[in-house]
This record gives structure tokens, sequence and C-alpha cells, in this order.
């Protein structure tokens, strides 16, 4: 009996040490510890979560408030373009009615002119087609005729040339060289100026005035260097000073005698006579 109430007295300690309740309680209290730890980092995330939600808040209005004021200045720029395109279409209407008005009145003013232009070439060409069947007189005559009834065409400098060559092509050169000097005189820019002063020299040179004629062709050589006139300039001169080269008088050579003494121009050198045999007093024969 007394050992079962030993044994007894020993348990009842050791079962009311192993409480449930009170190690659930402290098993709670530990969790609360914790979860009161964790809360309170939690916490602070979500306070630092809560402003950055506000800042961008923040932002969100700023942004949005400039989108407003750039959507104002956009309706406002729309309005002020709608404005400059209708003003610019009201322009450009009213340049096309003056481009019509112009257009009618060229249009009247080539309807005009054509017809001139034509008669010009026609005129032109005839004298020219003159030229080619070499009726030189009557082709004359018709370029003539052109400079009168159209002094400012565009081919008057040309016709005044084929004067020139009318006469030259009849050896008239003395007409032709005047013909020639009208037309430089008269149109100096003219294509045909080159042409006209290079026949002047050849012209010359026909009438055997090789110095005028080198004159000329000179000019022609300085003016219009590189020029095809230039080069035909240029190959007559050097047919000229050829033919001057030969006309030109042969220089006297000086001849001597036998005996090596100089002779006049002209005197032939004679032989040496042969030495004369001395004379003989007295006759052979005769002693």
């Amino acid at each position: 009996m007394k050992t079962k109430i030993s044994l007894l007295l020993i348990l009842v300690p050791a079962i009311a040490h192993a409480d449930p309740v009170k190690d659930r309680l402290d098993v709670l209290e530990t969790t609360i510890q914790s979860f009161q730890a964790d809360s309170v980092s939690r916490n602070a995330a979500v306070a630092s979560a809560l402003a950055t939600i506000d800042q961008l808040k923040q932002e969100y209005q700023t942004v949005h408030g400039t989108m407003d004021s750039y959507d104002h200045t956009i309706q406002q720029q729309a309005v002020e373009i709608t404005r400059l395109k209708r003003d610019l279409a009201d322009r450009l209407s009213a340049i096309e009615e003056r481009l019509e008005i112009y257009d009618q009145q060229i249009t009247k003013a080539v309807a005009k002119v054509l017809p001139q232009a034509a008669s010009e070439a026609e005129g032109y060409q005839k004298a020219l087609d003159l030229v080619q069947k070499s009726d030189f007189l009557t082709a004359v005559a018709s370029f003539r005729t052109f400079l009168k009834t159209y002094p400012k065409s565009d081919f008057a400098d040309n016709a005044q040339y084929w004067i020139g060559e009318c006469y030259y092509a009849q050896k008239d050169f003395q007409k032709a060289i005047k013909e020639f000097q009208i037309l430089v005189d008269k149109y100096p820019k003219s294509d045909k100026a080159p042409g006209g002063i290079l026949k002047q020299g050849f012209s010359f040179a026909e009438l055997g005035m090789t110095d005028e004629a080198k004159i000329f062709l000179n000019s022609v050589i300085k003016v219009y260097p590189g020029s095809d006139e230039a080069a035909r300039a240029l190959e007559k001169i050097g047919r000229l000073n050829q033919k001057d080269a030969g006309n030109a008088a042969p220089t006297p050579t000086t001849t001597t005698s036998s005996d090596g003494i100089p002779l006049a121009p002209g005197v032939k050198n004679q032989p040496k006579p042969a030495a004369e045999e001395p004379r003989q007093i007295f006759p052979k024969g005769k002693d």
C-alpha cells in the first residue's frame, strides 16, 4: 500500500508538469509574438507600397494634366491648320483662274506669231535653196528682201553671211569683203562672224593682197582659237607663206673664175686659156 502511494506521489508532479493547455498557450504565445514581428515588417512594406502608389497617382495626375493641355493645344492648332488650308485653297483657286487667263492670252499670241515665224523660215529657206542651185544673183536679192521684211529675225545674221558667200562664189571679192564686214559689224556675236572674217582673208588673198589677207586670217586665229575657222586660217597662212617663198627673187650666187677670181653677176666662167707657146724669132728649119 505504501508502495502505491509513493508511486502516485512521484507521478502527480510529472502529470502536472506535462499540462497540454499550457504548452499550447506557450506555442500560441510564441506564434503571436512571431506574427507581431512579421506584421511590423509587413506593415512597413505596405506603408512603402502605399507611398509609392501615392507618388504614382501624383505623376499620373501631372501627366494627365499635361495631356489635357496638349489636347487643347492640338485642337487649337488643328483649327489654325484648317484655317490655313482653307486660305491656301482660296489662293490656289485664284492663281488657277489667273493662269487660265494667261493661258488664253498666250494661246492667242502664239496663234498670231506662229504664221509669221513660219513665213520667216520659209523665206529664208527659199533664198538658201537658190544658193544650192548656184543662182547667186537671185539668192542675193532674195536674202536682201528677207532682211528688209524680217530685220530682227533669228536668221538675219545667216542671211547677211550668205550674201557675202554669194559674191565670193561669183569671184566678186571686193563686194564679198564689204558684205562680210557688215555681218561682223552688225552681228558681232553671231556664230557666222568667224566664217565672215575668214572669208574676208580669203578674198584679200584672191585679190593678191597677201599682207591684208594675213591680217584677217591672224585675227581669226587670235579671236576664235580652237575653232574650225582658226584651223582653216592657219592652213591658208601656211600656203600663202609657201607662195611668197616661191615668188621671192633668187639670191645671186657669186661665181669665180678658174683662177679663183670672183666674177660679176651674169658673167659665165670661161675656161683657162692654154699656155702660150714662146714665139720663135727665127723660122723653123732655118739656122
